[in-house]
């Protein structure tokens, strides 16, 4: 038995027929009928307008390629099929939209994107305003425990037990202030971030990916308390790519000859890193930066760790402590700048939820033509002062009405929320 569906787009026609195989795969097939050759630029999403995900290779059509971390591409002609097999209940959507080449022309369901349905949503508790006093000191009373107890904690069990307590506060004003005072003591450092357990970057970077989409949800499902939501999100990682923070230190690493033998700082960075990255990674990494261009200098290393946040004695604290010095490299460091500067932007992309090049390019897949023109303006002048500075802000004005709008309507609505707060930060930044 098979589920037709047809979607119009502005260069034809897409003919969707949904099949089970085999009792445990779904085949979704794409019949397209369109006016010329293009990219079927698409993404899976585990729960109904979640986060966009990079669809895994295994289920890859012919000739399909990675565009960036959250979405593939697939070449069609004027006249073909595409077929994509997937575990039965593994994904709730797949999003996509069309690139045509000839023209240098993105299609996007006039910003809305297009969406496939592959099954069905649970059950979502409906917001309430209240919440009885009792099931809050419950909640209180697990957060401490999991918090004071002995028992293993890291940053990935936090979000995911506060994923958890959002669906029993129900989106209350007491509710959601309470999981906010707790992020927000978590973003301070005033928690532990990991205590007897490792966790992949991978395995973080869902947990963020999967709380920072709930609370997404939740903006659309409750606007009363929309504030709080803006508020929760600026405590929370954007999700990025998490492996990619394990594989570029060590391109890095084999790059530039550095050997992986303990007593050097870069392998023990890379060691903490691949047990347990957290935010006081963008901090050694700014560090570590600031190092490389002063010619080495230790005092403007330690320095900017510590303005940051990081103590000496934070480094050496970790489970994976780092107690060595960085090495300066005079003949690799022109060549090294750059290398840091991308990684930089990689642990940004997974940890930092306000930053404005990271939300930028995690939101683009949103945009339109225009939009991709503002938001290039608004980056290339982002320090910009005077008249400049006041181009800068007519043009974030602009932006912001455009994504508000946006934010009204279902879907995907994560990147978009988390690029709208980075640019209320900027815009306090020019106030």
């Amino acid at each position: 038995m098979s589920d037709a569906e047809k979607i119009a787009t502005d260069h034809g026609d897409l003919r969707v027929e949904k099949e089970e195989v085999q009792g445990s795969h779904l085949e979704v097939t794409l019949h397209c009928h369109m006016d010329q050759e293009g990219l079927f630029h698409w993404g899976l999403s585990r729960v109904p307008g979640g986060p966009w995900l990079l669809p895994p290779e295994e289920i890859w059509p012919e000739k399909t390629r990675p565009y960036d971390s959250h979405a593939a591409q697939t070449p069609f002609s004027r006249e073909a099929s595409i077929r994509i097999r997937l575990k039965e209940g593994e994904y709730a959507e797949l999003f996509f939209v069309l690139y045509f080449p000839q023209e240098s022309q993105w299609d996007n369901n006039h910003g809305k994107n297009y969406r496939i349905r592959l099954s069905e949503p649970r059950a979502e508790a409906k917001p309430s305003e209240e919440v009885p006093d009792e099931e809050l000191q419950n909640i209180g009373a697990a957060i401490i425990q999991k918090e004071t107890g002995k028992n293993s904690w890291t940053l990935m069990h936090r979000y995911n037990l506060c994923h958890d307590f959002l669906d029993r506060v129900r989106g209350s004003k007491e509710g959601l202030a309470l999981l906010f005072v707790w992020l927000r003591f978590s973003a301070l450092r005033q928690l532990d971030w990991q205590r007897n357990y490792n966790t992949k970057p991978r395995e973080l970077s869902h947990a963020q990916q999967r709380l920072t989409s709930r609370l997404a949800r939740l903006y659309t499902e409750n606007p009363a308390q929309r504030d709080l939501v803006r508020l929760m999100l600026t405590t929370v990682g954007h999700g990025g790519e998490g492996q990619r923070i394990r594989d570029e230190i060590l391109e890095i690493m084999h790059r530039y000859g550095i050997k992986e033998v303990s007593e050097i700082f870069m392998e023990q960075w890379h060691q903490k890193m691949h047990n347990n990255t957290t935010p006081d990674d963008i901090v050694i990494c700014e560090a570590y930066l600031a190092f490389l261009r002063s010619d080495g200098d230790l005092d403007t290393f330690y320095r900017v760790l510590e303005a940051g946040g990081v103590s000496k004695d934070r480094l050496e604290g970790f489970e994976r402590p780092i107690t060595a010095t960085p090495d300066f490299y005079p003949d690799k460091k022109d060549a090294m700048i750059p290398d840091f500067e991308h990684f930089l932007g990689t642990l940004k992309s997974v940890h930092s939820a306000t930053d404005l090049g990271s939300c930028i390019q995690a939101a683009r897949h949103h945009f339109d033509d225009h939009m991709h023109h503002l938001a290039d303006f608004i980056w290339a002048h982002r320090d910009a002062t005077g008249r400049e500075g006041i181009s800068l802000l007519k043009q974030m004005t602009e932006t912001r009405r455009r994504i508000v709008a946006r934010l009204e309507s279902d879907g995907d609505l994560t990147d978009l929320l988390c690029l709208d707060i980075a640019f209320r930060m900027v815009y306090r930044g020019h106030g």
